[in-house]
């Protein structure tokens, strides 16, 4: 896992409008897949903007289906055709805008699970109820900085108990092979 300063990935977040944080999930997705070598331990960022994109696209069918209904001459065939593509539209709207509510909440559980699963020292719960508290409170970029964070801790070594005395290692009983007459 790359290190990084977690105070940086903050403060880039903010300077950039949340881009960057953008970037830092792909880019830390991307690292996390590679050292548990499962691409479904966390789904990939785009799975976040498929609701928003399946509501752009109900909109611009929308738009579209209306100028054309308006501007040609109405017959029976068009006259029903509105009223089942609103209802389609609807049920898109509608499926999308649930989706764009559960889908960041499964995605980044998921990815506070790898983290977890990377680093080993902040729970998944733990980590995923501050993700939704700072949400709430309007200071979600400060979860960026935890998590780094736990990422950067990850290749750091674990402690050692403290209980326990260091092992010393012994010198071997005879350093060298015997040596063998040359003749």
């Amino acid at each position: 896992m790359t290190k990084r300063n977690p105070w940086l990935v903050l403060l880039f977040s903010l300077i950039t409008l949340g881009i960057y944080t953008l970037y830092w999930l792909y880019v830390t997705r991307k690292e996390m897949v590679a050292v548990l070598q499962d691409k479904k331990a966390v789904w990939p960022v785009i799975i976040l903007f498929a609701p928003y994109l399946a509501i752009l696209g109900a909109a611009i069918l929308y738009g579209v289906s209306s100028f054309v209904f308006t501007s040609v001459e109405s017959d029976q065939f068009f006259a029903q055709q509105p009223t089942a593509l609103n209802i389609v539209l609807f049920l898109v709207g509608g499926i999308s805008t649930v989706l764009a509510i559960v889908l960041p909440f499964i995605w980044f559980y998921k990815f506070c699970r790898a983290i977890y699963t990377v680093s080993r020292h902040t729970e998944t719960g733990l980590l995923f109820g501050l993700w939704i508290a700072l949400n709430i409170f309007a200071v979600g970029a400060i979860w960026y900085v935890i998590a780094q964070n736990d990422l950067n801790k990850a290749g750091a070594p674990a402690p050692a108990d403290p209980g326990t005395p260091p092992v010393t290692p012994q010198p071997p009983s005879q350093p060298f092979p015997p040596a063998t007459p040359l003749a």
